[in-house]
């Protein structure tokens, strides 16, 4: 029984495997399905399935989701439209054909993807100032798992370069302001963030800078910081605050201590502005400091008022003089002259004084001015003129005048229209002239009202001559001729002297024709005037002649060998450069030019005549003329 079980089993095993086998080599056979993956939401996708049917017997098809038939997905494509995230499955296919059995494919398991999400984005707006830099970024999920892109975006147009999850901006300005966002792209898709507002602020912007002014005391001012981005205001004087925080700086009525240098600062939340100083002037109407007081004029005269008045910030002052009350035509300067002064001039003067906060009248304040008429002195006396002194006498004149109401006389003496140091009183005093004192003299006679001035007084001042060439001593020969010259200056008469006495020659020149011994001595030039006489220098006349040879000295005979001596004795007279040559026999000797005449060695041709020439500046002599040649023989010793 039991081999027959067993016989039984293995028989069942083996027409089980035999029809297992002949299944499997008819019913369809699945050789691809599409890959597990993640589908974009949205977009269509398509699962499909190849198979083949080895009997050829048609194939059929059925797709499941998760284990659940799907309807109508009955083709070897099972098409979704469009994914969603309820599309989320595990797919599988059944295939079958005439074998009668169902081949199951392996799970295909679809998962949902989807365009980036944007998880952090920046806050709108955002507000940072000029300078600063901007910095900005995003954070997203890809949702597929690949890389995610970016493209930063200014105003709709892509910025070149920013495709970073990041964009920066260093160091802004203001044109980089304005509205940014992202684009952040998957393979699924691309996704915008939300726009964000770049305001780009600056430090306040001073439309105007203040502007000095001028205000009258009592009136009011304003002045309007005009600045634009200001959050607060704050207003200075002097550097100092004065505690006004508003954009507006009001003053209801303006007093002499709101003058000052004015400022404002502005701030914002980028920095603070401060204006330009801006002076604020406080003016008044005039005050009159001096006006010219009262005084006496004389008739004819030119005069002028003046007035000094202080503007009080306001120097664009006016003029209008006045006389009792009558407004002087034309006379609206800060002086008003009076050219010739006339008794319609007398009166009193009044000046209004007037600039943009007011007029000030003199009368007012007690400062007219009150003009009476007076006439200059009055000389009544008069000087003898020309008139002529010696030099170095005293001489004393005087001038008599009245003052003719005028007040008190001074005096001014004057020469050659030049002011006298110290020449001030009526009498005119000089002690010992002199001849620069000579001169055209005046006086000035001055009283309050004018100056009158005297005739002129012509003085001379006489002196003794002046000799202008004094006379010049010679030396001459007897029988020359010689001129003695002098010139003078104021003489009325000269002379010329010889050793004190008279030539009886009036004339400047004395000659001498043919000069002899006597004419030698001193000579001067006499000349005089009025107011004395006076001598020139001396001038000495030396007359000369030609030398005197007094004696010669000398052997007679001379013996052999020995020597010779020639003594002269010369007179100069009165000129003892002498020159000496000595001849013999008719012969110069050479080198004979001393008063005495050596022979050594005497021999017998040195025997012979010897003759002596001597000579001045007149002229020569020889010993010849004087008698006085000398003839000398040799003597030979005995034999």
């Amino acid at each position: 029984m039991k081999l027959i079980k067993h016989i039984r089993f293995v028989f069942t095993a083996l027409i089980i495997l035999l029809s297992n086998f002949l299944n499997a080599q008819t019913c369809p056979v699945i050789s691809s399905i599409s890959n597990s993956t993640a589908v974009c939401v949205g977009r269509s996708f398509t699962l499909e399935v190849n198979a083949t049917s080895p009997d050829a017997s048609p194939l059929t098809y059925s797709w499941f989701k998760n284990g659940v038939a799907i309807s109508s997905a009955t083709a070897s494509q099972y098409i979704i439209s469009s994914f969603s995230t309820s599309d989320v499955a595990s797919y599988t296919v059944k295939v079958g054909n005439a074998c009668g059995s169902l081949t199951l494919s392996s799970a295909v398991q679809l998962t949902a993807s989807n365009v980036p999400v944007i998880t952090s984005v920046f806050s709108s707006p955002t507000t940072i100032c000029v300078g600063a830099d901007y910095s900005t970024s995003v954070t997203s999920t890809t949702n597929t798992g690949d890389a995610l892109s970016y493209q930063w975006s200014k105003g709709g147009v892509n910025i070149p370069g920013a495709t970073t999850s990041s964009y920066l901006i260093s160091r802004t300005v203001e044109g980089d302001a304005g509205l940014f966002k992202v684009a952040v792209t998957n393979s699924c898709g691309t996704v915008n963030s939300s726009v964000q507002q770049l305001v780009i602020l600056k430090s306040p912007v001073i439309n105007a800078q203040p502007v000095n002014a001028q205000v009258c005391s009592g009136n009011s001012f304003l002045s309007t910081a005009d600045v634009t981005g200001a959050d607060t205001y704050a207003w200075f004087k002097n550097n100092i605050s004065i505690g006004n925080n508003t954009r507006n700086l009001s003053i209801s009525s303006i007093q002499t201590a709101d003058g000052g240098t004015y400022k404002y600062s502005v701030t914002n939340t980028c920095g603070t502005v401060s204006s330009n100083d801006a002076i604020l002037t406080v003016k008044a109407k005039p005050t009159l400091q001096t006006v010219t007081t009262g005084a006496t004029i004389c008739q004819g005269n030119t005069t002028t008022l003046i007035v000094v008045a202080n503007g009080n910030n306001d120097n664009a002052m006016t003029y209008q003089w006045s006389q009792a009350g009558s407004n002087i035509t034309g006379a609206t300067s800060a002086s008003y002259s009076i050219p010739s002064f006339a008794s319609a001039n007398v009166g009193t003067y009044a000046v209004a004084v007037s600039n943009s906060c007011g007029t000030i009248i003199s009368t007012s304040v007690g400062m007219d001015c009150s003009l009476a008429l007076s006439s200059a002195p009055t000389i009544t006396s008069t000087f003898v003129s020309p008139l002529s002194i010696c030099e170095g006498q005293n001489y004393s004149t005087q001038v008599f005048a009245n003052s003719n109401a005028g007040g008190p006389l001074s005096y001014q003496w004057k020469r050659g229209g030049v002011i006298l140091p110290g020449a001030t009183s009526a009498v005119l005093n000089f002690t010992g002239l002199r001849t620069i004192d000579a001169g055209i003299y005046t006086v000035d006679v001055i009283n309050a009202c004018n100056t009158t001035t005297s005739s002129n007084l012509q003085l001379d001042v006489l002196q003794k001559p002046i000799i202008t060439l004094q006379p010049v001593g010679s030396t001459i020969c007897v029988g020359a001729s010689v001129n003695i010259t002098s010139d003078v200056t104021g003489a009325t008469a000269y002379k010329w002297q010889k050793d004190g006495v008279d030539l009886g020659n009036t004339t400047k020149i004395f000659s001498l024709s043919t000069a002899i011994a006597a004419n030698a001595g001193t000579y001067t030039f006499l000349s005089w005037n009025t107011c004395g006489s006076v001598t020139s220098s001396s001038a000495t006349i030396v007359v000369n002649n030609k030398p005197v040879i007094n004696s010669i000295v000398a052997p007679a005979t001379v013996c052999a060998g020995t020597v010779a001596n020639l003594v002269s004795n010369v007179s100069g007279n009165g000129d003892n450069n002498l020159t000496y040559t000595w001849s013999k026999d008719g012969t110069t000797i050479l080198g004979s030019n001393t008063p005495n005449l050596v022979v050594a060695n005497f021999q017998s041709a040195n025997a012979g005549k010897y003759v002596l020439e001597v000579a001045n500046a007149c002229g020569p002599v020889n010993s010849t003329t004087a008698g006085l040649d000398k003839n000398i023989q040799l003597i030979q010793a005995p034999i």
